[in-house]
Order: C-alpha cells, then structure tokens, then sequence
C-alpha cells in the first residue's frame, strides 16, 4: 500500500459505514467524531494490529480501527470485556427502571386504588413491576417502550378508578344525582 496506516482510538461520534460493493466489503469511516488517531504511523497491517493489541491489553474499553486514509481495515477489541460490561450496563438499568415502577405503582396503588387489604396493593404494584420487567426483557433490554407502557397503564389505571371501586365493591359506589333546579316543580 502507497499510504501510512494509523489506528484510531474510537470516540462518541465516531461513524463508520460498512457497504457492500459487488459481494465484497467495504468499510470506511465516515466521521472523527471525538475518537483520535494514536501517535504513530505504520507500514504494514500486522505492525498496527500488534500496537493496537497491546493498546487493547492496557486499555480493555478501546475500540480501535486500523485505517488507511478513510478504509477500515481491520478492528481491535477486547470482546469480551465489552460483552460483560454491556451486561452489566443492562442489569444496572433493569434494576434502577424497576425500581422507579415499583415506587410509582406503590404510589398508585396506595393513594388512587380503593383497595382495602395490604395483599391487594401487595399484588397490585407487584403484578405492575413483573409486568414492566416482562414487557422490558420482550422488547430488549434498555427499551424506553416499557417503561412508556408501564407509565400509560398506571395512568388509566387512575382513570379507571371509580369502575375498579364498583367492581371491588358492588352497589356501593358512590351515587351521583343529577338534579335540575331550574325546573318547573309540580
């Protein structure tokens, strides 16, 4: 090859575009974004790939790119570390976003459902988190959809109330009368 090769340290806002052309692979990067290039310019592909591993090993979160003006040429990473740290990025959110269901299902629960015992309200916000976690898992980890689901279900839920309270309590809904003052009385 004519040209140096560099390896770039990806960054937030780095883009890069694989497309095909005829069958065959071509992957350019398309913007810097805040990744840079490392010191250093290289002859030979293997050099680069033996930098950026050992740019890897003492790094583990790096992305690198082994590029060739705009060409990507090949990819350094440490997979498995990017795997459990994605991981653990989910779980973090599953816990933190169920735990922000439970409490406003509680709330709920407590101050807009007319429910008499403490096993009502028990399954009540229970039944709303396992089904905010169900709906959370089915749509993908680290989905806003669920939480949105959750969020419009509790807000019908408020609506509902006073046909949750008639079926809780048959007949002994409150009666509303309606009453015309400006009638004629006969």
């Amino acid at each position: 090859m004519g040209s140096s090769i560099r390896v770039l340290r990806s960054g937030r806002g780095t883009q890069t575009r694989l497309r095909f052309n005829n069958g065959v692979p071509e992957h350019t990067l398309e913007r810097v974004g805040a990744g840079r290039f490392l010191p250093g310019e290289f002859s030979e592909i293997s050099e680069a790939k033996t930098f950026a591993g050992n740019e890897v090993q003492r790094d583990p979160s790096a992305v690198l790119y082994i590029v060739s003006d705009n060409q990507i040429l090949d990819e350094v990473m440490d997979q498995e570390y990017l795997t459990r740290r994605d991981k653990r990025d989910r779980l973090v959110y599953a816990v933190v976003s169920s735990a922000a269901v439970f409490i406003a299902s509680l709330c709920v629960s407590l101050f807009v459902m007319p429910f008499t015992s403490t096993h009502a309200h028990i399954l009540f916000t229970g039944g709303m988190t396992l089904l905010y976690l169900a709906a959370l898992f089915a749509s993908g980890t680290r989905n806003i959809h669920a939480l949105i689901l959750i969020g419009i279900i509790l807000v019908l839920m408020t609506f509902l109330t006073p046909a949750i309270r008639e079926l809780i309590n048959p007949g002994k809904a409150p009666q509303t009368t309606i009453r015309n003052d400006a009638a004629p009385q006969h």
